[in-house]
């Protein structure tokens, strides 16, 4: 039969005042990951309804490549409750990929259209199968607001530069696929 297929998400990447109201009961708002305790009840709230977890975490540092300890440590935290992919935002350029119990970890996709840069960027597809995750990425360049496919010298560029930035060893193929290196 169809697989059924949970996104949960949450945001941790106001850091000097955080003035996004969270969710409760009686109010809307935003699940919050400053604290994992309630991301992690959702995703493994989520893990019980659903065969496939995508954990979506909008975190980390703007403009930088290095990690926090919140995102490396918190990517490991969620798969063990139950995500089988997850995939970040929030820093406005690309960061690094890992694995974690051979579930994808991607830290940040980039931008897609956000301020006046020229910088690279992805898009990331998570093929689902019944026994495991792939991931595909599509390279692309942001450029005077428009984001751009990735022409094949650029590809290959964005992907090196990826595997360089990765906190483990990884290998990008020429179609896109990633994998790590054990």
């Amino acid at each position: 039969g169809p697989l059924t297929i949970a996104y949960v998400e949450a945001e941790r990447a106001e850091k000097v005042q955080i003035v996004t109201q969270e969710a409760t009961e009686d109010q809307p708002g935003v699940l919050r990951c400053y604290e994992n305790d309630r991301f992690i009840e959702s995703i493994k709230k989520a893990a019980k309804k659903a065969d496939y977890v995508i954990a979506l975490p909008h975190w980390g540092t703007e403009h930088s490549t290095e990690l926090e300890d919140a995102q490396t440590d918190g990517a490991k935290e969620y798969i063990d409750a139950g995500a089988d992919a997850v995939i970040g935002a929030h820093p406005h350029i690309l960061q690094g990929i890992e694995y974690y119990k051979g579930k994808p970890i991607v830290y940040s996709l980039g931008n897609f259209w956000f301020d006046n840069y020229e910088l690279y960027t992805m898009i990331a597809e998570l093929r689902i199968s019944k026994d495991k995750v792939d991931l595909v990425l599509y390279p692309g360049i942001q450029r005077n607001m428009e984001t751009h496919p990735a022409t094949d010298e650029e590809r290959e560029e964005i992907f090196r530069h990826l595997e360089g930035i990765s906190p483990q060893e990884i290998r990008i193929d020429e179609k896109g696929v990633a994998n790590s290196v054990e």
